[in-house]
């Protein structure tokens, strides 16, 4: 897999499940480095390791050359990797030429018309057997909060503006961080600001903040 983001991990653990001997490329330094907090996403790099995936960031792919039994991938390093199948997971942007010679009006594709988004950012990927779950954007925070719940999960926080909450990130098995992601997902969105002791105590419910006034 070309690509160490959402789509090349999911479809890395999904091959891995059905027993393929899986390479992961990433040019940055980390995982996901575009969405999910390092902290957050060193739990999931750790999944796919114990999954058996080799991963290599911090380098490049600078050749493909295709063989008689698949791929060689050449690295920027110089070594090379020979591959049965090669996946790219190097992000998207929508394609809207059709909808537009048909006719069909779409939101938000030209710079023109595009409208300020007023809900908070939230998304998810399941990953060998791990949901990682994001509210907010972690890349607008500038000092983070850790809770440690008694399971050993983690759950991230990201402040700014003066201590306001801004995103809330998390990975655990199976559903176990919705309910956390969830409540945090409606703290950001009255923009409380939290103490954050608080918020880093597993002790202290999380709907219990939300019903202080900090969060109205």
């Amino acid at each position: 897999m070309i690509g160490g983001g959402f789509i090349g991990l999911e479809l890395a653990a999904s091959a891995a499940a059905l027993g393929c001997r899986v390479t992961v490329v990433e040019l940055g330094p980390r995982l996901m480095s575009r969405g999910v907090p390092a902290r957050v996403a060193a739990v999931m790099a750790g999944r796919h390791v114990q999954a058996g995936v080799d991963i290599r960031c911090g380098t490049g792919v600078t050749g493909l050359a295709e063989t008689a039994s698949g791929v060689t991938i050449t690295l920027a390093e110089g070594t090379a990797i020979e591959a049965d199948v090669v996946g790219a997971g190097v992000g998207a942007v929508p394609e809207t030429s059709l909808a537009w010679a048909a006719g069909i009006e779409t939101a938000g594709t030209r710079l023109d018309d595009v409208e300020p988004y007023a809900g908070v950012p939230w998304f998810w990927s399941d990953q060998h057997g791990y949901t990682l779950q994001v509210a907010g954007l972690a890349s607008a925070a500038d000092r983070e909060v850790v809770r440690v719940r008694p399971d050993g999960v983690e759950i991230w926080f990201g402040l700014a503006d003066g201590g306001r909450l801004v995103a809330a990130a998390a990975a655990g098995p199976g559903n176990s961080v919705a309910r956390d992601i969830k409540l945090a997902e409606m703290l950001i969105a009255r923009r409380a600001t939290p103490d954050p002791a608080v918020l880093a105590d597993p002790g202290i419910a999380l709907k219990s903040v939300l019903r202080s006034p900090v969060a109205r």
